[in-house]
């Protein structure tokens, strides 16, 4: 809600859309009240703790193409606590845990025929460099998979995918989602590898910052 003159606002969720957004709508003299039904702040990145090891609710990590929460990290003044790792990637299936950070990883993944592993990659690289996400909009990642890259590089690698992100909605999420995790993943990319950035503490680092500077 928003009222004229005195711009009293009100942000309903206390996940990073919601504090951000609160943040600089008092950066701007807004009068700010965020809402929050669980009790918990962040979100999904929200933290906790498992015998002092920091973690959150949901997987987290940063490419070196979010440059919005990175340039933010820096103006919170915890860029510091910002590291950055060398990405380790496997696949397990069927009781065996597959390197699978690149192409050669690709080529000796048994599980799929020789074809298949190439058409697999075919399909990976066209995602790579397809710029326009626009057509991708109005199809699910699981049909389009079906037909670009067939019955058994969906069902081994990206059913799997979808269902550990998306439960029991794995055949509606867009393929515009999926196009933007390989996309941008690819974008990342240095000479010297993928680097994934995780905030030393977890991300509770960046949300405590974060609300403390909002309050």
């Amino acid at each position: 809600m928003a009222k004229e003159g005195g711009k009293t606002v009100a942000i309903i969720g206390a996940g990073y859309t919601g504090l951000v957004t609160a943040y600089r709508l008092a950066q701007s003299g807004k009068k700010v009240t965020v809402l929050e039904y669980s009790g918990m702040l962040g979100g999904l990145a929200s933290g906790f703790t498992v015998e002092g090891a920091p973690l959150e609710r949901a997987y987290h990590h940063l490419f070196k193409t979010d440059t919005d929460i990175i340039q933010m990290a820096a103006e919170l003044g915890i860029g510091d606590a910002l590291q950055w790792h060398d990405s380790s990637v496997s696949l397990y299936y069927d009781g065996v845990l597959y390197p699978f950070k690149g192409a050669l990883d690709l080529v000796r993944f048994k599980p799929l025929s020789l074809i298949n592993r190439i058409r697999a990659g075919l399909v990976v690289l066209y995602l790579q460099q397809t710029k326009n996400w626009k057509k991708f909009q109005h199809v699910s990642a699981y049909d389009w998979m079906l037909r670009a890259a067939g019955k058994q590089v969906t069902e081994v690698i990206w059913e799997p995918l979808l269902k550990g992100k998306f439960d029991k909605y794995y055949d509606k999420v867009s393929m515009a989602w999926l196009w933007a995790r390989i996309h941008v993943r690819a974008q990342s990319r240095e000479a010297g590898g993928e680097k994934l950035g995780y905030f030393d503490g977890g991300f509770q680092v960046f949300t405590d910052a974060l609300v403390s500077r909002l309050r």
